[in-house]
Order: structure tokens, then sequence, then C-alpha cells
């Protein structure tokens, strides 16, 4: 007997693995900013999957607003807020890998962009 996994099941299983992995690197704590913690909890294990599926996408446009505006040299309306809110903000940085994640720049951006 052979058991397979459907396609929901499948995308349960993949957003928990990625919940795992991403353990101790500040996406808890991004997606906290728009969602509530058993939210979150449930969302990083794999059993709310539209709410994980819209929170990844979430933070996949923050980061690559951040990334494009860097890149260009553009100032965006997010940018300039996120300029602004750094002097407010104390810096949290989430280490892996050696790569510094600033949460209080992507949580004001997650902020601006649900209000789209």
């Amino acid at each position: 007997m052979v058991i397979r996994l459907g396609g929901f099941h499948t995308e349960m299983s993949y957003l928990g693995s990625s919940g795992c992995l991403m353990a101790g690197s500040g996406l808890k704590e991004l997606l906290e900013v728009v969602y509530a913690d058993n939210a979150v909890r449930h969302m990083l294990t794999g059993k709310a999957v539209s709410r994980a599926v819209r929170g990844q996408m979430l933070v996949d446009a923050a980061l690559n607003t951040i990334l494009v505006a860097k890149a260009y040299n553009v100032s965006t309306t997010t940018t300039n807020q996120l300029r602004s809110d750094d002097a407010e903000r104390e810096n949290v940085s989430s280490e892996r890998e050696g790569a510094s994640l600033r949460v209080g720049q992507l949580s004001t951006l997650l902020h601006v962009m649900k209000k789209r």
C-alpha cells in the first residue's frame, strides 16, 4: 500500500516545514504585526493554509520592495515612511546565515501594504 498526499495536504506539509525551517529568523515576529499570535502559530505549522499563503505573499512583496528600492536607489512612499519610522523604532535584528533582517522596517512595510 502506498499513501499519496493530495495537493492540499502537500501544501500544508510544505508550509509546516517552511515554518520549522524559519524558526528563530524573525518571521514569527514579523507576521505577528499583521496577524494574531495564535493565528501565526497555526500559519507556521501549516494548519491555516489560506492565511499562511497570504502572509508569505505579504512578506515576499515587502522584501522585494525593499530590495528593488535599494538596488535602483528609488524612493517610494513606503521607503520614505520606513526612513521616518527608523528614528522611532528600535532596530531588532535577526541573524540568519550572516544576513541581518530589520524586522522594524519590514513590519512597517507590511502595515502599509495591508492597507492597500
